[in-house]
């Protein structure tokens, strides 16, 4: 389909757009709201890159290949945020964040104790060093394989595997320490 796109008329061209828009633009605004850690600015990013998307649709060669180049342009554009604005904030960010709990009936106690840890969660993770941090909110948030990770942040897939293995080593002994921490 996307071989013939040569042959595309405009209506057909901004259906697809439409298509893909409708498809990505969550997966578009998480990633970018993860890695910005700002609500606002990543909905910015978001029509970023979906103007770059729409713009740039002629270079894409593959259909197989296009979840990766969208991931692909919007870590760029939020690194390039992040390059150009020295001052994104340290903290979390991740107040107004919604955490979905899989397969489990909640008593209100049990799903305010369980929200409370996946912020802690997310509050270590946030201690990372940046390409650490990226690399787990790629893959543990995000679902993305190491594969598509290595491509997207242009590293070999055995540097995305030890970025994940300190990273699973550093949020173990951080827990450990607020268990240690908890029972003094």
């Amino acid at each position: 389909m996307l071989d013939a796109k040569e042959t595309w008329t405009q209506k057909e061209r901004i259906e697809y757009f439409e298509c893909i828009y409708n498809d990505y633009k969550q997966k578009v605004y998480n990633t970018a709201r993860f890695l910005i850690k700002d609500s606002k600015l990543a909905e910015d990013i978001m029509q970023e890159v979906f103007i770059k998307i729409f713009i740039n649709f002629d270079s894409l060669r593959s259909v197989d290949k296009l979840s990766s180049w969208i991931y692909r342009i919007t870590y760029n554009h939020s690194m390039n945020y992040i390059s150009r604005n020295k001052k994104i904030k340290m903290e979390t960010g991740f107040e107004d964040q919604e955490f979905t709990l899989h397969s489990k009936i909640y008593v209100p106690e049990e799903l305010v104790l369980e929200e409370e840890f996946a912020k802690e969660i997310l509050g270590i993770v946030s201690l990372l060093p940046q390409k650490h941090y990226q690399t787990v909110i790629l893959f543990y948030y995000l679902g993305m394989g190491i594969s598509e990770i290595a491509n997207t942040m242009k590293c070999l897939q055995g540097t995305v595997k030890s970025r994940l293995f300190y990273s699973r080593a550093f949020l173990k002994k951080e827990l450990e320490d607020c268990r240690t921490q908890i029972g003094e």
